[in-house]
């Protein structure tokens, strides 16, 4: 509501969106428990929390001066105390290619309609492999030679149950994108993934 002035997304604890194959509605945000963060970061060997370095970009995404800050404040509520380092656009490109946003990054993704597409960006392989899960690699190459939607809807939601339980990352919210087209267009549909295709388009005379 602040940020996005009630325009963010909610992830449902998930990174496909709701129209993808494989999106699990029974899956939910992480409840907010600030008491409970503090609970578990004690048995981690954190009672006090701990500090580390938060890498944002400058002008890649929406707002993503604002956000870094946001979660820069809860998370310092309950201990961890981040050095924001807001990076030039060039720059952060290239430590995102060298995977050298670490240990926390703040990243976008422009999600493919097809979640096969999507899930790649997590597997051991993909050019920029910030998470490797052996258990993850094995579904989501299920789930990119299966041609059964059903059963390739079923093990893409496997998949989200298994990112949801380990948490590989912190899924913050999906942005609206706004666009504006002459009244003499008709059929635009803006695709999910930001992208237009103009194949029905048609323009009035």
């Amino acid at each position: 509501d602040t940020i996005f002035y009630g325009y963010g997304i909610p992830t449902n604890g998930q990174v496909l969106r709701s129209a993808q194959v494989g999106f699990d509605p029974s899956l939910t945000d992480y409840e907010y428990n600030p008491e409970k963060a503090r609970q578990l970061l004690a048995e981690a060997g954190y009672p006090d929390g701990f500090t580390m370095t938060y890498k944002a970009s400058s002008g890649a995404y929406a707002q993503d001066s604002d956000v870094p800050f946001a979660v820069a404040g809860m998370l310092e509520k309950v201990g961890v105390k981040t050095n924001i380092e807001v990076i030039e656009g060039g720059e952060y490109l290239r430590q995102l290619r060298a995977t050298e946003l670490v240990p926390m990054g703040f990243v976008g993704m422009a999600p493919p309609n097809d979640p096969g597409i999507m899930m790649q960006l997590f597997h051991s392989t993909w050019r920029y492999p910030y998470y490797k899960n052996p258990d993850l690699d094995k579904l989501i190459d299920a789930g990119a030679k299966e041609l059964n939607k059903e059963k390739r809807g079923e093990i893409y939601r496997q998949a989200m149950q298994l990112m949801h339980e380990v948490s590989p990352v912190l899924w913050l919210y999906g942005a609206v994108d706004f666009y504006a087209s002459s009244a003499k267009i008709s059929n635009l549909k803006p695709g999910g993934d930001g992208k237009f295709w103009f194949y029905d388009v048609k323009a009035a005379e």
